[in-house]
């Protein structure tokens, strides 16, 4: 799985800080997938009281439910099949 194009923003990090979680939390995430321990994440979006203060999109290889869709690069476009 590759690391994320996308890089933490001031405003991502002020937002985070905002409603009350570290700034850092956008480098701990790549901190996480880079070291191995989180792994074959594709999309991380994360959100209180309806503000987005964290989106992370990653590619590589995927699957729906066992059947190889191959490399896939994700984005905020991307259908993700959740549940059958």
């Amino acid at each position: 799985m590759a690391i994320a194009k996308s890089s933490p923003t001031r405003s991502g990090s002020a937002a985070a800080e905002s409603l009350g979680f570290d700034p850092a939390i956008h480098r701990k995430l790549l901190a996480g997938v880079e070291s191995g321990l989180l792994h074959d994440l594709h999309i991380v979006l994360a959100a209180r009281s309806e503000r987005v203060f964290l989106e992370h999109y990653a590619e590589g290889n995927d699957q729906e439910w066992g059947r190889p869709l191959g490399h896939v690069t994700f984005d905020a476009g991307t259908l993700m099949i959740c549940a059958r």
